[in-house]
C-alpha cells in the first residue's frame, strides 16, 4: 500500500502551471514547453528579487493546499434488504411451518378423534444461513509524510479521516454488489428453470403489458400458495413485504404512478417499497470484487457469455423482501495498527456479512420477450 494515494491526471509542474503561478505574483515570463532556455529566464526572475520569490513560493503551496477533497461518501442503494446485525454466532436458522394437513371426521374418515395421542407430526422446513462473506480493507497512511502536503494540522486529520473513509466506502460497495450478486443468480435460476414471465420490453415498448403482469402477481402473492417459491411450499405474503427491483432503464420507461397503481398504493407508499438497481450485469471492477471476496480468483467469474447475455434480458423482479436474508456478523470493526519505526498508522476494516436467498419467499422475474422478426416479402 504507497504512502502517499496515488495522483490521476495532470501530476506534474508543468509550463502551464508555471506560467500561470508566475502571472498571479508578477514574473511576467512565459515557460515554453520543451524550450529549456525559456525555464532558465523564469527561474532568474523568480530568483532575483526575494520578496518575489517568497510570493512564488507562497503561490505554489496554495496551489497545493487549497485542493478540494473529492465528496465520495457512499451508501450501499440495496440496504433496504438488510435484516440487522446478529453480534454472536454465525449464521441464521429459518424456519418455516407449513398449514396443517387435514382429514375428514366421521364414519369412514380417516381421523383418530379416539385416540388424543396419535402422532400428526408438524409439516417444518428449515433453511441455515451462514456468514459467507468476509471481508477486510486497509490503509497506510504516514503522516510524517504527509506533513510536507499540508499547512496545518486540521486539514492533515480531515485528509486522513478522508483515506479512514475510504474502507467503509469499499464496504458500502461491496455490500450493494453481493446482494446484486444474489438478485443476478436467482433471476439465472429462474430463467434455467423456465418460470420467468416474458413480457413487453417496457424500454422499446409502451410497458402496459409489464404493468398488467406486475399488478397480476402482486394479487396473486397475497393468496396461500405454493407455486411462487423455490421450497414449492404454501406461503402468502403480507402486502408491505412486496418490493420490487427494476434496472434503471426499464424504470425510465415505466411510469411510477402506473406501477405504483400495479402494487394497489399510492404513489407516496410505492416510493418505499422499490429498490432500484442499476443493471443485472456486472462491470469489470464488480466482477474483479466477487472474485476475490468469493475466492473465486482473477479470471473466474461464475457467469459465462450465457448467463451475461440472459441477465441483460432481466427487467426486474417483483418480491417477497424476505427472499434477501442480508445480516452482518457483527458491527463493522476498526482496528489500527500503529508503527513506530517508520511514522506509519494502519488502519484495518473487518466485515462479516450473511448474503444468501430465503427458499420460502415469493418471487417473479421479469424478462423481455423476443421480438419477432420483421420479414419484408418484395412482389
Amino acid at each position: 500500500m504507497p504512502y502517499i494515494p496515488n495522483v490521476v491526471g495532470n501530476n506534474t509542474l508543468d509550463a502551464a502551471t508555471l506560467t500561470a503561478i508566475g502571472g498571479d505574483v508578477g514574473v511576467g515570463v512565459e515557460v515554453v514547453t520543451d524550450n529549456v532556455q525559456t525555464l532558465y529566464t523564469y527561474g532568474n526572475a523568480v530568483l532575483a528579487e526575494t520578496s518575489l520569490t517568497n510570493r512564488w513560493l507562497a503561490a505554489l503551496v496554495n496551489k497545493i493546499v487549497r485542493s478540494r477533497l473529492v465528496d465520495n461518501m457512499y451508501k450501499d442503494r440495496l440496504s433496504p434488504a438488510f435484516k440487522g446485525v446478529l453480534d454472536i454466532g454465525d449464521g441464521v436458522e429459518e424456519v418455516l411451518c407449513a398449514p396443517a394437513g387435514v382429514k375428514r371426521q366421521g364414519p369412514g374418515g380417516s381421523a383418530e378423534p379416539g385416540n388424543p395421542f396419535a402422532a400428526n407430526m408438524p409439516d417444518v422446513y428449515v433453511k441455515w444461513h451462514v456468514t459467507n462473506a468476509n471481508m477486510v480493507y486497509s490503509v497506510r497512511v504516514s503522516r510524517k509524510r504527509l506533513r510536507a502536503a499540508f499547512n496545518s494540522f486540521g486539514a492533515l486529520d480531515a485528509f486522513v479521516q478522508y483515506l479512514v473513509d475510504s474502507l467503509y466506502n469499499g464496504y458500502e460497495w461491496d455490500c450493494q454488489i453481493l446482494t446484486k450478486f444474489k438478485l443476478a443468480q436467482k433471476c439465472l435460476a429462474a430463467i434455467g428453470a423456465g418460470t420467468n414471465v416474458p413480457v413487453a420490453d417496457p424500454v422499446t415498448g409502451d410497458g402496459v403489458e409489464f404493468l398488467a403482469e406486475a399488478r397480476t402477481y402482486a394479487e396473486l402473492f397475497k393468496w396461500m400458495s405454493d407455486k411462487y417459491n423455490e421450497a414449492g411450499v404454501p406461503v402468502p405474503m403480507r402486502g408491505e413485504k412486496l418490493y420490487i427491483t427494476m434496472t434503471a432503464e426499464a424504470g425510465a420507461h415505466v411510469d411510477v404512478k402506473d406501477l405504483a397503481a400495479a402494487f394497489n398504493l399510492t404513489y407516496a407508499e410505492f416510493i418505499g417499497r422499490r429498490m432500484p438497481i442499476d443493471s443485472f450485469t456486472f462491470t469489470a471492477a464488480e466482477k474483479a470484487r466477487i472474485e476475490e471476496i468469493t475466492g473465486l480468483g482473477a479470471g473466474n467469474f461464475p457467469f459465462d457469455a450465457t448467463d451475461e447475455a440472459n441477465l441483460e434480458t432481466v427487467i426486474g423482479l417483483m418480491y417477497d423482501i424476505d427472499l434477501l436474508q442480508i445480516y452482518d456478523q457483527h458491527e463493522p470493526e476498526l482496528w489500527t495498527n500503529p508503527n513506530g519505526a517508520e511514522a506509519e498508522e494502519n488502519f484495518w476494516l473487518h466485515c462479516d456479512r450473511i448474503v444468501s436467498l430465503s427458499p420460502f419467499a415469493n418471487c417473479v422475474v421479469f424478462t423481455a420477450e423476443e421480438e419477432d422478426e420483421e420479414v419484408i416479402v418484395t412482389p
